[in-house]
């Protein structure tokens, strides 16, 4: 009876009404006395649960009846009350999948009065749509927001697609401090250090800005991170040292890539502004481009390139070799997706809206796992391709509200994964996790410090700064904002699982068929950034034949901490032993078992020990078992 409790579970959802110390007194003093008010104690104490008449969903229940006391000392029986809402926004996903859910979308829970108020309402909010919809197709919550007291706090799951193991989920960060306006640097004007319709913006490995000057007679602006004018270089032309209309930039081992896209090519420059190359020209066979608007490279020094007019991305190697052509109908003209790799044979793309399709698509990025993010300008999107350039998923759609884009132009990927978007004529830029949440927008429309008039570029620092290019018919400057890291992976514990196929991003969780599906790492998504705090520990665990573990590694930096303990056939711990790559290792521990067990003697109570029950209780007790008592022995 302390324990009592009633719980209601459904669909992954579960609710505990655990009965209070005064109902559970209430109970007890009721059933001591023989019962007499059973009905009036049980319509206080029963939990009531409602079901719609559809598909028999719970949709309401009330908990056991609770004397609790308000913040003005009164006191009032109230009971818990849940109310759980269905579907709410899967009409898309049902109707792309012919398929019905059922599953719980939102959660409310409250206290409710005698008088029919709920009060202290909470509601959790359950998302289904990440990792491209996977959530609806395995049945489980990607996300679960929960907002006590105003506060909007995400936890986030991510799977494996192939097996539905969960691979990484994410904790509530807490409420980020908003993005802040800085200063500006540079000014509308064609003297040295003046901008003319700037366009993309890019850092080296000094700090320093390079901002390309989206209009013919102008080129690259170089800047210090504190705004001082450098150099200029690939003024207007068609030469080895000269751009028109440049706009993506991007700079990776010493070098400056330029999409020049009046001169259809990726233009190659070294941090002195002389140029080294040209690749590519006019045309829609591969390593040949129409207006090419964003470049990027990846840790293999590949070279992504969006190619704005023929809707489709490339894939050059370091030397500008193609490798591959990426969109509808690159390969063959047929209405789907396709990666075309042969360069002769190769066409430009089909526009559309479809998964993996492109209409007008602007910049480019590589986030630190290696997939890459385009902005579809076209369809007011951000699709996201793996580093094979297969699609994978999709964010944002047309309109004005968070998470939706007014022609997405520029994107910056954070080191936490977090990607950055320029919202060009909504006036902002909106900040997305990794999983393709939503997080904050900053900025508004105006020429005014901390306003865009046509934000079309963004660059980060590692040290927290956001520096957007705004361009427009009064204004052309470079805006700086001191941003938050606001997912660090320092707070999202990601898992990685055992499978029998090569891992070669972990090599110890792969083939091992024997221990597949089991979790294999555990480790921070990404480590702390601040200096001075240490590092949080990467646990790996190796398993016995029994699927228990046995040894169990955690490394932190450079120190390993492993625990180890050996079974016998039975499966029992005979040892167990704790050591680490530094310091002294703890004694090992030693377990001895019996080879038979001991019979035991019989468990009841001796004559003198027993106690003496009232003629009430047994008979109690005997109406109850209809046994008779058993004697002791």
């Amino acid at each position: 009876m302390p324990g009592a409790s009633s719980t209601t579970w459904r669909r992954g959802v579960s609710t505990p009404f655990p009965l209070s110390a005064d109902n559970r007194a209430l109970a007890i003093e009721n059933f001591e006395h023989g019962g007499c008010k059973a009905a009036e104690v049980a319509a206080k104490l029963d939990t009531k649960t409602e079901y719609n008449t559809e598909d028999t969903n719970i949709v309401k229940i009330e908990g056991p009846q609770h004397l609790v006391r308000l913040k003005g000392g009164s006191k009032v029986e109230v009971r818990q009350v849940s109310h759980n809402y269905y579907n709410e926004g899967a009409a898309e996903i049902e109707a792309k999948t012919g398929e019905k859910y059922s599953l719980v979308t939102k959660q409310t829970t409250g206290v409710l009065t005698e008088s029919g108020e709920e009060k202290e309402v909470r509601t959790t909010v359950f998302g289904y749509g990440g990792q491209n919809d996977l959530g609806w197709k395995l049945r489980a919550a990607t996300s679960t927001t929960q907002e006590p007291s105003g506060l909007k706090l995400v936890h986030t799951t991510i799977y494996e697609a192939s097996t539905g193991d969960v691979s990484e989920t994410q904790s509530p960060e807490g409420t980020p401090r908003a993005p802040a306006y800085y200063g500006s640097y540079s000014q509308k004007g064609t003297a040295e250090g003046d901008l003319v319709s700037p366009s993309g913006i890019a850092l080296d490995a000094k700090g320093d800005l390079y901002v390309t000057n989206d209009v013919s007679g102008d080129g690259i602006d170089e800047f210090t991170s504190k705004g001082a004018f450098v150099q200029r270089f690939g003024a207007e032309g068609t030469g080895l040292n000269e751009t028109y209309y440049p706009e993506g930039i991007t700079i990776a081992n010493g070098l400056i890539y330029v999409a020049d896209s009046g001169n259809n090519r990726i233009a190659v420059f070294n941090e002195k502004g002389k140029g080294e190359k040209d690749i590519g020209s006019k045309g829609t066979e591969g390593l040949k481009f129409s207006s090419p608007s964003g470049v990027a490279i990846d840790s293999k020094n590949d070279i992504w390139v969006s190619d704005y007019g023929n809707n489709r991305i490339q894939e050059l190697n370091e030397k500008g070799e193609f490798i591959e052509a990426v969109g509808w109908g690159v390969s063959n003209g047929e209405a789907k997706f396709e990666i075309c790799t042969t360069a002769t044979t190769c066409k430009a793309g089909i526009a559309g809206s479809k998964e993996g399709e492109f209409e007008k698509p602007l910049d480019i990025a590589v986030a630190p796992n290696g997939n890459i993010y385009v902005t579809d300008s076209g369809n007011d999107r951000v699709e996201i391709l793996n580093s094979k350039g297969e699609y994978q998923s999709k964010f944002g759609k047309s309109g004005s509200g968070n998470g939706k884009f007014g022609e997405p132009d520029a994107i910056a990927i954070a080191a936490n994964g977090n990607a950055f978007v320029t919202d060009e004529t909504n006036h902002r830029v909106e900040e997305f996790r990794s999983n393709n949440e939503f997080i904050t927008a900053f900025g508004s429309k105006g020429t005014e410090g901390g306003e865009f008039e046509l934000d079309s570029g963004i660059a980060l620092n590692p040290n927290g700064n956001a520096y957007v290019v705004d361009k427009g018919n009064s204004i052309d400057q470079i805006e700086d904002w001191t941003i938050e890291a606001v997912a660090a992976g320092a707070h999202n514990i990601k898992a990685v699982y055992y499978s029998s196929a090569a891992n070669s991003e972990f090599p110890a969780c792969g083939e091992h068929p024997e221990w597949s599906g089991l979790t294999c790492e555990t480790m921070p998504a990404s480590q702390p950034g601040t200096a001075g705090l240490p590092e949080l520990p990467v646990t790996l665990t190796e398993y016995t034949i029994w699927d228990a573990p046995e040894t169990i590694t955690e490394t932190v930096g450079t120190v390993k901490r492993t625990k180890k303990q050996t079974v016998d056939a039975a499966g029992r711990v005979t040892s167990s032993e704790i050591s680490s790559t530094i310091d002294t290792a703890l004694p090992k521990t030693s377990n001895e078992y019996n080879e038979k067990p001991a019979r035991s003697k019989s468990r009841a109570l001796q004559p003198a020990q027993r106690p003496r029950r009232s003629p009430t209780s047994r008979t109690r007790s005997a109406r109850r078992s209809n046994t008779s008592t058993p004697k002791a022995t």
